[in-house]
């Protein structure tokens, strides 16, 4: 009952400070400032310290995704991260007192003003939690043109904490959410299936790539590792001895995560008999409470609590010999530093910050209970102070045991942190599987004529898939429906997914082969994922109509995502155009043509390279129309080497081209021609959107060449290649690209380390390997 009462006075008191809040907003509103507020952006993360440090899994993608704009981060204060964050990450950290925030209406009418003065076109609320509201109440009032936040965890509506976060949820999902431009549902949470709730790290991609429309390669939370001489400094400053030491810290957020002291001190024992140091680490308010621990346990411990900054933390940590503790940030700080740790955790929130990490270097010690996935509501039934029966369930026999397996991984690898520690042996935070089964659909011969050469996709999605280890790959081309007929096509199709239980149906999307009732059906059986071609002009007269029915969409187009849902469709990846390595590579030969362009003829092509010709520049062509003819594979990558200067157009299309304005009326339908009178509508969106300059899979396999190119724009292709460090763009006019093609002839070592630059970010970031495992992680394949 008193739990009760207390609860809801809590909650009056924050509605009252929030309606004085809103009155003086009212009458005392500042205008925002929209001068230059395109280049802006506020991302909010109101979440504790460990949540923070777990939050630079994407934090550290943003300025490289949004190189133009002034990046402002709002945290909370206390944590002292201002400078730091503000050198690796953000142009700008704005630190909230949070309780003054929640319990002094000036303060917070202060807050938004400073905030509203400053003006951000757009605002990203990052935080993870339903129940977050100061963070949310500050994004919808700012004035942003663009307000972008998560819904919240599945388990916070389903079983909130107490009366006080049930009655925030009610008000978040009635006044605050609506307010929002743009909502990220919430992420699937099946506890059956994975035996966890999603990780943290999830929600954080999932607002990320909505906010960004990209999936990254890498989501390790990273910090990077103090200086030697900082971390010395800080040992000779707290006087620790000259042996291998280890981070304790028994403390926590809050008294149902704390494993009781004396099994903290049995283990402190355990330690210093195999020769370790303890050191005591914890904020200034934990201070008391770290010298009391010291005081039940006889090894002496050295007690850094509340005496160190966030950097000299960040350097104790990463001298140390492992982390030992409870659910808290030092844990956190360990994964991000690459540093073994062993965290005790309970099971309230199993999973949404627990169990990820390095391998064999970052451990979990837990004992599942009755209480798990209960969103802490155990804790309400002990004493205070107590800890949860899920928590006093780990034994410290149990505890152990497991650190036993830290100091033999100690033991065969050094405690040095390493910058290039292997990507893979990154705990995966999804579910994995042993093997993978895919069944891939898609054209086998280019525009299903077998007398020309294997289709794009064949060669690229179909050869790279069969080629990835523990992938194993059943081909169903479309190419029989020419003869079977596609009623027959879809039946055989239907039968052989039922047949092989697949993980994956992967169809790459050419015309109509596909019947929507068999597609349907499908999606029933397994994860089903469409690849979208040419989506900035086929989304409003195809793709969109398919979407539907298939689990996961993938788009290339970066607009694709937004236009999509407001279709009501949301499972769309962002992916891209890559290159297959082992078709595209380097040939040791010769640079002896100047400048070359490999391609279809069509007319703005030709035009731009008479034009070129006529500037005196040597143009080498080749390929279907041109009056030198086409190239094999083998001779087309031989000719990319060969050349100094490769060249990629972006010229658009005009409206009034022939078959731009066909496409008005008709349709390819698998192989022929069809009318499409009724689908006029759509039709005339595709053909207003049809000159977009769009990113082409050719711009990457010329640079897996380790060949240097000068390209037009098109989309968001600076995000991929940096200009002038890994390509050179040109911006669409001929004086433009006749005086780059002069510059860079005569510059050879600055044209050379510009292809040699655009060759490693290639193999490093941009093959069809990494985008199918970007995707399979984003489906929770692997």
């Amino acid at each position: 009952m008193l739990q009760y009462t207390e609860s809801n006075a809590k909650f009056f008191l924050k509605r009252s400070v929030s309606a004085m809040r809103s009155i003086a907003l009212g009458f005392f509103s500042v205008p925002v400032t929209k001068e230059g507020w395109e280049d802006r952006m506020l991302i909010s993360n109101l979440e504790g310290l460990g949540d923070l440090i777990m939050f630079t899994s994407v934090l550290k993608h943003y300025k490289k995704r949004f190189p133009t704009k002034k990046i402002y981060l709002l945290v909370k204060q206390g944590f002292g991260v201002e400078n730091f964050f503000r050198e690796y990450y953000v142009d700008e950290v704005i630190a909230l007192n949070y309780r003054r925030f929640s319990i002094n209406p000036w303060y917070g009418f202060q807050v938004i003003r400073r905030l509203r003065r400053i003006g951000f076109h757009t605002v990203v609320n990052h935080d993870f939690s339903a129940a977050e509201i100061m963070g949310k109440i500050i994004s919808v009032s700012l004035g942003a043109k663009e307000v972008i936040g998560y819904e919240g965890q599945i388990i916070e509506f389903e079983k909130p904490y107490d009366i006080q976060q049930e009655k925030h949820l009610k008000k978040i999902r009635k006044k605050i959410l609506p307010r929002y431009t743009r909502i990220i549902p919430p992420i699937p949470q099946d506890i059956g299936k994975y035996g966890r709730i999603p990780s943290e790290i999830e929600y954080y991609i999932a607002i990320y790539e909505a906010v960004t429309g990209v999936c990254e390669s890498d989501y390790a939370p990273m910090l990077p590792r103090p200086s030697d001489a900082m971390i010395e400094s800080v040992v000779k400053k707290f006087d620790i001895p000259n042996i291998p030491y280890v981070v304790f810290n028994v403390n926590s957020s809050v008294s149902c995560k704390i494993w009781p002291f004396h099994n903290f001190a049995e283990v402190a024992g355990y330690l210093d008999k195999k020769g370790y140091a303890v050191v005591l680490v914890g904020s200034k308010k934990e201070f008391l409470r770290t010298q009391k621990f010291n005081s039940c346990t006889n090894v002496f411990c050295i007690n850094t609590s509340g005496k160190t900054s966030f950097e000299e933390l960040l350097a104790l940590i990463a001298g140390c010999a492992f982390v030992f503790g409870n659910d808290t940030s030092t844990i956190h700080f360990a994964v991000a530093l690459q540093r073994p740790s062993l965290c005790v955790v309970g099971g309230g929130q199993f999973g949404v910050a627990v169990n990820y990490g390095y391998r064999d270097m970052n451990v979990w010690a837990y004992e599942k209970t009755y209480c798990y996935f209960d969103n802490w509501r155990c804790s309400r039934g002990v004493a205070h102070n107590d800890p949860s029966p899920c928590v006093v369930a780990i034994s410290v026999s149990q505890v152990l045991q497991k650190l036993n397996g830290i100091l033999a991984y100690n033991g065969r690898h050094s405690c040095v942190f390493s910058a290039n520690f292997e990507k893979d042996a990154y705990q995966s935070i999804s579910h994995k599987k042993e093997k993978i089964k895919i069944i891939y659909s898609g054209i086998q011969a280019e525009n299903y004529n077998p007398a020309r050469k294997m289709s794009f996709e064949y060669s690229n999605f179909y050869n790279t898939l069969k080629d990835l280890p523990n992938v194993e790959v059943i081909e169903y081309p479309y190419d029989p429906i020419i003869e079977i007929g596609k009623k027959r096509f879809n039946e055989k199709l239907l039968d052989l997914v039922r047949r092989e239980k697949p993980d994956l149906f992967f169809a790459f999307m050419f015309t109509d082969e596909l019947d929507v009732e068999m597609l349907d059906e499908i999606k029933g059986i397994t994860t089903s994922v469409a690849w979208f071609a040419d989506d900035h002009w086929r989304l409003w007269n195809y793709s969109h109509r398919y979407a539907w029915h298939f689990s996961w969409v993938v788009t290339t187009w970066s607009k694709a995502p937004e236009i999509y849902r407001r279709y009501g469709i949301t499972n769309v990846i962002r992916s891209q155009w890559a290159c297959n390595p082992h078709a595209w590579k380097p040939v040791d030969i010769e640079r002896d043509i100047d400048v070359a362009f490999v391609g279809q003829w069509n007319p703005s092509r030709a035009h731009i390279v008479e034009q070129l010709r006529k500037a005196g520049i040597n143009v080498w062509t080749r390929g279907w129309g041109w009056p030198e003819g086409r190239l094999s594979h083998e001779e087309m990558v031989k000719s990319l080497s060969r050349a100094k200067i490769n060249l990629n157009f972006n010229v658009p299309p005009s409206h009034w081209n022939p078959k731009m304005l066909a496409r008005l009326l008709l349709r390819r339908s698998v192989g022929r021609i069809v009318p499409d009178v009724l689908n006029l509508k759509g039709n005339i969106e595709s053909w207003f959107h049809m000159p977009i300059p769009q990113i082409k899979a050719r711009p990457f396999e010329i640079l897996a060449c380790r060949t240097f190119l000068i390209s037009g724009y098109a989309d968001d292709m600076e995000n991929y290649y940096e200009n002038k460090k890994e390509i050179v763009y040109y911006n669409g006019q001929l004086d433009d690209l006749i005086g780059k093609i002069r510059y860079y002839l005569a510059h050879d070592d600055e044209r050379e380390n510009i292809a040699h630059a655009a060759y490693e970010r290639t193999l490093r970031e941009h093959t069809y390997e990494k985008r199918f495992r970007e995707i399979f992680k984003k489906i929770g394949l692997t």
